[in-house]
């Protein structure tokens, strides 16, 4: 029997099938190729906007946006309003992604919103209301706006039973609230949105990699490290099973900045300039995200220099503001962290809470090095303020410790002692080992106020031995300089405590009857306790004894 004439080809032969289900399986290149075949043969919206979703994974950025744009056109050309929106929401999603283009993003967005009007129940308007949302948090800050886009979002998606929109704006909601302060409830939507993944019932794999970033985006700004461990593995086993790579370049970056709180530097590391090299290839304006945590690595090894040039490099990202305050306030420059700190609370709206407060904390250590106790004061309450409502440990740990600084610019050493003890605890058993270091620091240098030298001496060798062993050079050798300087005083005095007092007070010069006013006690008394202590250093004269004392550390 001779062949049919006819151009269209038989289902058998229809490779659409075969690439829709590459696809499925993230099997990208035999997709891209099966698409390109399904368009040699008829040249169909469907296709250019499967081939479009293939190249997205492959980051082949120029055939991506033709066969996004082909795709948009048929659409519109047949009157297919919908298809027309869809396409038009994920140009303008790949405009931000990998041009930066907010301008022409926000045309393209314009363009799915009047496609959309008069279409009812359409999930396009839930997924133009959810990138609405994203654009909020990820570029503005805007968490109010986010938050309830991602409800609105989400509600789309259970009216409409699309499961993948309803997970994305759970998550979109939770990472809202959980900026925001709201913990729990935050927590508990993306723990929801996470669940739906791992469980199986999104159905786009695109979906499983915006909610598990999301998640960590949360998890890094909250600092809850132990949620991010347990859901990375989760998802690690569920790429496994599903044979696909979940990690995309700016989630790395993320995950890279809770391995550096965690202390696990050389796994930062690694993930950093592999999410530099991918974002640099995949989605240049997204690369700041990886530059700028490597950065903020550098600043915490001591690397002062890199550290700079690097946050020079992501000038306008606000982590590059806090880092080079922080740089600054090293260098011994405050007015110069002022200024960072200040712009930086300008570009973070007052609803943002988890990303003010770090730089609430780094301004109190600011006015105090600036000498303004007042105004140190009150923007520690502005911290306190948030810390109510967050209440993190993390952010308690980080109060207690502005709080002991407070107290010892008030020479109220024993408070500053409590809240120096408060946040190496908190820092320590939340396992953020660079902050409970300087904290030790801290809190030596007050306890060998308080006359405990041996306690001061271990609180700083043990900030030297942490510091140490995750690479912090620059706090390790400060710690090892004080620990050093305090070994020497760490030996039992051979003066009593009241001695100490009386020859301090003769070192600066007073009289005897002075010193017996000074203490409330008689002349008679002063004069014993002198010569107790010319006895003790073998010394001729009162003058002599001051020097002995100088030498030994004693005053």
């Amino acid at each position: 029997m001779a062949k049919s004439s006819s151009s269209k080809p038989r289902d058998s032969d229809n490779p659409l099938p075969a690439a829709h289900d590459a696809l499925r399986h993230a099997e990208w290149e035999t997709a891209q190729t099966a698409f390109q075949a399904a368009l040699h043969q008829e040249q169909t919206p469907q296709a250019f906007e499967g081939l479009s979703w293939a190249c997205w994974w492959l980051s082949d950025a120029t055939m991506l946006f033709d066969a996004r744009e082909r795709a948009y056109q048929l659409y519109y050309q047949q009157g297919d309003r919908r298809g027309a929106a869809r396409l038009a929401i994920w140009i303008a999603h790949d405009h931000i992604e990998f041009r930066g283009q907010l301008a022409i993003a926000n045309g393209w967005l314009q363009r799915a919103r009047r496609h959309l009007e008069g279409v009812d129940d359409a999930p396009e308007t839930g997924w133009l209301v959810l990138l609405e949302g994203a654009l909020a948090i990820e570029i503005t800050h805007d968490t109010t706006t986010a938050r309830q886009l991602g409800a609105e979002a989400a509600a789309w998606g259970r009216r409409l039973n699309v499961i993948d929109l309803e997970a994305i704006g759970m998550a979109l909601e939770g990472l809202a609230l959980v900026s925001e302060g709201e913990i729990d409830g935050g927590t508990r939507l993306l723990d929801e949105a996470m669940t739906a993944v791992v469980g199986g019932e999104v159905e786009q794999l695109f979906s499983v990699g915006w909610i598990a970033c999301y998640l960590i985006y949360a998890c890094e700004r909250i600092r809850d490290f132990d949620r991010a461990a347990q859901w990375c593995q989760k998802m690690e086993e569920f790429a496994e099973r599903h044979r696909f790579h979940f990690w995309s370049g700016i989630c790395r970056a993320h995950y890279a900045g809770v391995l550096t709180w965690r202390g696990h530097w050389s796994e930062a590391e690694t993930e950093l300039k592999r999410a530099a090299q991918e974002l640099q290839t995949s989605r240049p304006p997204y690369v700041a995200d990886s530059v700028v945590r490597l950065a903020e690595l550098r600043r915490r090894q001591g690397r002062l220099d890199e550290a700079a040039a690097l946050f020079a490099q992501s000038d306008g990202h606000p982590l590059a503001l806090l880092g080079s305050a922080e740089i600054a306030l090293t260098r011994d420059d405050p007015q110069e962290a002022e200024a960072l700190l200040q712009k930086f609370l300008r570009q973070i709206p007052a609803e943002n809470k988890s990303l003010r407060a770090p730089a609430l904390a780094l301004l109190v250590q600011t006015y105090l090095a600036l000498g303004d106790e007042r105004q140190a004061t009150a923007v520690l309450e502005s911290l306190q303020a948030i810390t109510a409502i967050v209440m993190t440990p993390l952010l308690q740990a980080a109060t207690a410790y502005c709080q002991g600084l407070l107290a010892v610019a008030a020479t109220d050493y024993q408070a500053a002692s409590y809240q120096f003890e408060d946040a190496v605890a908190l820092f320590h058993h939340n396992g953020a080992p660079y902050e409970a270091g300087r904290a030790r620091i801290e809190l030596a240098q007050v306890l060998y106020a308080l006359d405990r030298p041996e306690a001061a001496q271990r609180e700083a060798e043990m900030a030297r031995q942490s510091l140490q062993s995750i690479g912090a050079e620059w706090e390790a050798e400060r710690a090892a300089v004080l620990a050093q300087r305090l070994t020497a005083v760490a030996k039992p005095s051979p003066l009593t405590a009241r001695e100490v007092e009386v020859l301090q007070l003769v070192a600066a010069g007073l009289t005897d009857k002075e010193i017996a006013g000074r203490l409330s006690i008689s002349e008679h008394t002063v004069h014993r306790h002198i010569a107790n202590i010319m006895t003790k250093a073998d010394a001729p004269s009162r003058a002599a004894a001051v020097a002995f004392a100088v030498r030994e550390n004693l005053i």
